[in-house]
Parts: C-alpha cells; structure tokens; sequence
C-alpha cells in the first residue's frame, strides 16, 4: 500500500510540479507560482500520506518512525513514479507541440560540484525543517491548506533563490536517467 502510494503521489507531484513555467502561467511570475502552489495542494490531497522524499523517508528512518526497509522501497517507487510521470509528459509535449520539460540537471561547466552540493543541502534542510516545522507548530485539522501553501512557497523560493536545486533526490535522480534514456535513443 505505502509502494503504491508513493508511486501515485510522485507521478500526481511531477504532471502538477512540472508543468508550471514551461506549459502554464508563462507569461507572469505570480501565475506560475500560483499553479505550482496548486499543484502542491493537489498532489498531497491525493498523495494522502505520501512522503513524496527520499530524504524525508531518510529523516523519518533516522526519528525511528519507519523502518530502513520502507525507506528503500518507498524510494524506488518514488523514482519509477516519477519516470512514469516524465514519461507522459514527454508523450503530451510531442503531441501538442508543447516545449519538453526538463527538471534540474547538474551541468559541471556551469556550476562547481561542491557549490551544487551545498545548494542541495541547503535547500532540503529548508524544505524538511518546514515541514517538520509545520506538523509541530499546526495541528493537523484546520490548518492544512495553510500547511500546503507555506510548503509551496518555500519550494519555490528554493527553486527561484538557490538556483533551481532538486530539493529531492528523487527528483534529481529521475530527472537524470531520463536524460540518460533520452541521450541514449538519439
């Protein structure tokens, strides 16, 4: 149940994360984030539970709140849910001549591997620390739409601030076998 939940969540967070900027809400800042903080409320309202993060599964191993086995597999759904999602997204953009999507790709010309480092960590201690923050402080009835709305905004000052950084090795990962794949085919 936890497999398939993360692999539904991570699919639901890729086709609504994904999609803002490139597809939807081009042309002004405030509706791109606008969408993305949708897409926030959206993917957790279905995801329901999901981690949606290696690295949140990774802290919660670490509390004792879940075992190391279901960081593992909770992991691997997370990545083959992604896939999936990029997947789909490749499809639509070829038929409806939509630009392709890509997500954060580290390119050594451009960025030194150690600043790339510190930027990842950086911005997964800010995501993790509100959340965790969030479920302390908020209780959990009556303020989740606010929860979402704090979690999307601090995604995107990630994304806008710390230049573009994955926040999820997931994603991260993900991002880079589908390049790989799609290196590979040309």
């Amino acid at each position: 149940e936890d497999v398939l939940k993360e692999f539904l969540a991570v699919a639901a967070l890729m086709m609504t994360q994904f999609p803002p900027g490139p597809w939807i809400g081009k042309s002004h800042h405030y509706q791109e984030w606008a969408w993305h903080a949708l897409g926030v409320v959206v993917t957790d309202f279905l995801g329901r539970g999901a981690m949606l993060n290696p690295s949140a599964c990774f802290s919660l191993y670490i509390t004792g709140e879940i075992e190391y086995s279901k960081v593992l597999s909770r992991s691997a759904a997370m990545i083959l849910g992604a896939l999936a999602a990029l997947s789909v997204l490749e499809r639509t953009a070829t038929e409806f001549g939509l630009p392709m999507l890509s997500g954060p790709l580290y390119d050594p010309s451009r960025v030194p591997l150690f600043q790339a480092c510190v930027h990842e960590a950086l911005a997964a201690f800010c995501l993790l620390t509100v959340v965790f923050l969030n479920g302390a402080i908020f209780p959990r009835r009556g303020f989740w739409l606010l929860q979402e709305l704090l979690i999307a905004a601090v995604v995107r000052f990630n994304i806008e601030f710390l230049g573009g950084p994955a926040m999820n090795p997931m994603v991260g990962t993900a991002c880079y076998l589908f390049a790989l794949v799609r290196r590979q085919e040309t």
